[in-house]
C-alpha cells in the first residue's frame, strides 16, 4: 500500500475531477470509492481495519458468507467492476424441506412464462404448500405487487410490520412460516413480524415477481472480504490511495463545508468531498457537536437502530455408509432453527486423508431470538447443524445409537458476526440518516441510510452508488424501476 499522507495531506497530484476520502471500506465504501475512481475523482480509501469489506465485530478470518439474490443489481455490478461475477453459483430453483417430513424436498422453479406470471404454474404446483393454501399465496403476491409498486407508495406501508399486512390480507400462520417467512429471511435476515411490510415488499416485487431470474439465488463462495478484494487493485491502478489499518478522528468542517479528514495520527487529508461510509455508532463520534445540532442526518444516530447477528457454519460430514448425504444444492428449512443449508460438493481434507473425500456444508442459523443469541458456542451451533443434517436424512433420535452415529462431523468451523446490517422494524425509516444534508460535500453511505433497498449488502452497496452519484452530480442516484412491461402493467 502507498503512504499517501507522508507529509500530513493528500494532494491532487492527477487530473482529475477532484479528491474524494472515502471513510469505511465496507461494501457501501467500495461501492462509492470504485464509483469514483471509475468516473476519475482520485480517491483515497480509509479504513480501520486490515481488510476491506469486513462486518461487524468479527474479524477477517471468521467473516460469514452471505446469500446474493440476482434482484441485488448493485452489489452484482460491483462485483462485475472487479472481475468477480463469475465465482457466483446460481440456483435457480427454490428448494424448501417439509418443516414435518423434511426428507421429502418441495422445488420452486419458474417456467418459461413472462414476469410476474412466471411463477403461477408452479406455485400452484407447489408440493409444501395444500391447494388451497397455493391460492392463497398466489393472492397474497397479486396484492404485494399492487400494494406499493414506487418507493413513495411503499413507504406508506413501513409503520406496520409484514406479518400484520399479511395477516389482514388472508395469509395464515402456516402459510408464513413455510412461504413468505423462508424467502424473507433469505433477503433481510429477519422474520415478518420484525420487518416493515413496504421493504417486504420491495424484496417480493423485485426478486420474485419483476423478472425472471430475480430470486435465482448464490451463496458467496467466500467471505465477502476475500470477494471484493480487487478493488483495492483498481482503486490504486486509478491513482487513488488505500490506506488500511488507519482510523479518522474527526471529520473537518469549516463554513458548513467537508473539507477533509483529520487522522488519529494527527495527519490531515483534504478533499473535495467525503464520503462517511462508516457504522453509525463511528460517525456520531466524528462529528463535532455543532455539525450534528446543524445537520439533521446526525440527530437520531446514537443508539437508534438496532442490529442483525449472522451465524454460519461450515461443516464437512460423512456418512459410514456412504449413502447420499444431501438432497439438493442448498435446502431452506421453515420453522427450523437452522434457516438454510448450502451444499459446496466433496473435498478431502489435509488432516483427514483416510476418510476420502467428505460432504462440505454450509449452513446459516434462522435469526430466533432462543437460537441465535451470539453468546450460542461453536458446539452448540454444529449440534443444530448437525441434528437438522440427521432430519434431512431420516435420521431421528430415535435412531441415536445406530443409525445416527452414521452420519457425523468430521470439521466444523462457525462464523459469528455481531452488529452488521440494521433491522427493518416499522417506522425505523424515520432514523435512518440521508445521502446529503446540511453539510455540504459530506456525503452519507452504508445499509443505516435511506438506500433505495432494504438494510442489507445489497442496500449498502446501493447507498454506496448514491452518495458517489451525489459526489459527481450533487444529486442521489435512483435506480430505475425493474421489471418486465407485463410486470410494469400489472403493478400500475
Amino acid at each position: 500500500m502507498t503512504d499517501p499522507h507522508a507529509d500530513g495531506h493528500v494532494t491532487d497530484d492527477l487530473e482529475s475531477h477532484g479528491h474524494a476520502v472515502v471513510c469505511g471500506a465496507g461494501v457501501a465504501g467500495l461501492a462509492a470509492a470504485v464509483d469514483l475512481a471509475q468516473h476519475g475523482w482520485t480517491v483515497t480509501l480509509v479504513e480501520s481495519r486490515k481488510h476491506p469489506a469486513e462486518s461487524g465485530d468479527t474479524a477477517h478470518a471468521h467473516q460469514p458468507r452471505r446469500i446474493i439474490t440476482r434482484a441485488c443489481n448493485a452489489l452484482l455490478d460491483l462485483c462485475e467492476r472487479l472481475g468477480v461475477s463469475e465465482q457466483l453459483k446460481w440456483h435457480d430453483a427454490l428448494t424448501f424441506a417439509g418443516p414435518d417430513h423434511p426428507r421429502h424436498t418441495h422445488a420452486l422453479k419458474a417456467d418459461d412464462l413472462p414476469a410476474p406470471v412466471h411463477l403461477l404454474r408452479p406455485l400452484l404446483k407447489f408440493s409444501l404448500l395444500t391447494k388451497r393454501q397455493r391460492f392463497t399465496v398466489a393472492r397474497g403476491l397479486l396484492g404485494v405487487m399492487q400494494a406499493g409498486a414506487t418507493p413513495r407508495a411503499r413507504q406508506h406501508h413501513n409503520d406496520e410490520s409484514f406479518a400484520n399486512w399479511l395477516a389482514t390480507h388472508g395469509q395464515d400462520g402456516d402459510v408464513i412460516e413455510r412461504f413468505w417467512s423462508p424467502l424473507l429471511v433469505s433477503a433481510c435476515h429477519d422474520t415478518p413480524d420484525r420487518v416493515a411490510a413496504g421493504h417486504a415488499f420491495q424484496y417480493f416485487q423485485e426478486a420474485l415477481l419483476a423478472t425472471p431470474d430475480g430470486y435465482f439465488a448464490a451463496l458467496s463462495p467466500c467471505p465477502m472480504t476475500t470477494l471484493l478484494q480487487p478493488a483495492i487493485d483498481l482503486i490504486e491502478h486509478a491513482g487513488g490511495h488505500v490506506l488500511l489499518n488507519t482510523n479518522v478522528s474527526s471529520i473537518r468542517v469549516e463554513h458548513g463545508k467537508a473539507v477533509g479528514v483529520t487522522l488519529d495520527t494527527g495527519k490531515t487529508l483534504d478533499a473535495d468531498a467525503v464520503v462517511a461510509a462508516l457504522p453509525v455508532e463511528q460517525l456520531a463520534r466524528l462529528v463535532p457537536d455543532d455539525l450534528a445540532a446543524a445537520d439533521p442526518r446526525f440527530a437520531p444516530l446514537d443508539g437508534a437502530l438496532a442490529t442483525h447477528t449472522f451465524v454460519g457454519i461450515d461443516l464437512y460430514v460423512k456418512r459410514d455408509d456412504d449413502r447420499r448425504i444431501f438432497p439438493a444444492s442448498h435446502v431452506l428449512l421453515p420453522g427450523r432453527p437452522v434457516h438454510a443449508i448450502f451444499d459446496h460438493g466433496t473435498e478431502t481434507l489435509p488432516d483427514h486423508q483416510d476418510l476420502g473425500p467428505v460432504r462440505r456444508l454450509y449452513a446459516l442459523l434462522a435469526p430466533h431470538h432462543d437460537h441465535h443469541d451470539p453468546r450460542i458456542t461453536d458446539d452448540e451451533a454444529a449440534d443444530l447443524a448437525l441434528h437438522e443434517l440427521r432430519r434431512i436424512n431420516g435420521l431421528t433420535e430415535d435412531h441415536a445409537d445406530a443409525e445416527s452415529s452414521k452420519l457425523k462431523i468430521v470439521q466444523h468451523r462457525v462464523t459469528k458476526t455481531t452488529r452488521t446490517t440494521f433491522t427493518l422494524a416499522p417506522g425505523v425509516d424515520a432514523e435512518r440518516p440521508t445521502t446529503t444534508g446540511e453539510t455540504q460535500n459530506l456525503y452519507l453511505a452504508g445499509d443505516a441510510t435511506t438506500a433505495d433497498w432494504p438494510a442489507t449488502m445489497e442496500g449498502a452497496a446501493r447507498s454506496g452508488v448514491a452518495a458517489a452519484t451525489a459526489v459527481r452530480y450533487g444529486k442521489s442516484h435512483k435506480h430505475a424501476r425493474a421489471g418486465t412491461l407485463l410486470y410494469r402493467v400489472l403493478a400500475g
